[in-house]
């Protein structure tokens, strides 16, 4: 699974959807749902059976490469 991150960074950078969903104030933002849905697309291209797991697991992975 580790495998996907790198193509999911590349296709939508996910320290952004990180500071969205720490900073918001609530309101939509088109930029972080495009990111979001650019993820779960390319999870969806790839027969993921789990895609909502992996992007969950990829922003926590990603979240604790942030904080080191």
């Amino acid at each position: 699974m580790d495998g996907i991150y790198p193509e999911l960074a590349r296709r939508t950078d996910p320290g952004k959807l990180l500071g969205y969903l720490n900073f918001s104030d609530g309101r939509p933002d088109p930029r972080f749902q495009k990111g979001l849905a650019d993820a779960y697309g390319l999870l969806l291209d790839h027969a993921e059976a789990a895609p909502w797991q992996t992007v969950l697991d990829w922003l926590g992975k990603s979240l604790a490469d942030l904080a080191a």
